[in-house]
């Protein structure tokens, strides 16, 4: 094969090159682009979902997240957005709540302190002044245990004085 390539013009090698090169290209960027992920269970005839909309939440303290989701919900001013892939492009205000979005079939949360959200060409990205994410969001038991320690610290406060 390299003696039929030496033997071509340059530039029918380097038309050659190009092909082969935007061939492998494209076969990349087709496996990226139709990832077909399960639907989290195995059961026959459960949806599954592809995940194709890159979703980024920046903060003040920079970029919180960058991941390819399948949908997304966010808190808005007059209510929820649903976004899916092929939205219109939209710029909108958001209220402090929930942020929820579908990966890999699975809803995951964010909760956000306010901000404003941008839809381009299956890419949404979301400044907000705050994101807790996982972990981080307290649950209510641990919300209740803060209060209760910081009522026990008032009281031992004022009880030494």
């Amino acid at each position: 094969m390299s003696s039929w390539l030496c033997s071509q013009k340059a530039g029918s090698r380097e038309r050659l090159f190009l092909r082969i090169l935007v061939l492998v290209f494209a076969a990349f960027r087709w496996q990226e682009s139709f990832a077909v992920v399960s639907g989290g269970t195995d059961i026959p005839g459960e949806p599954v979902t592809v995940d194709r909309i890159l979703m980024k939440v920046l903060t003040i303290e920079g970029m919180q997240l960058k991941t390819v989701v399948s949908e997304v919900s966010l808190p808005g001013l007059e209510g929820r957005l649903g976004i899916l892939r092929g939205h219109a492009p939209l710029i909108a205000p958001l209220a402090c709540g929930l942020l929820r979005y579908k990966r890999q079939g699975k809803w995951v949360p964010i909760v956000l302190r306010g901000g404003i959200m941008e839809v381009r060409e299956d890419v949404v990205t979301v400044l907000t002044n705050d994101a807790e994410r996982g972990a981080e969001i307290p649950t209510p038991e641990e919300l209740l245990w803060n209060q209760c320690i910081a009522r026990a610290l008032c009281v031992l406060k004022h009880s030494t004085t």
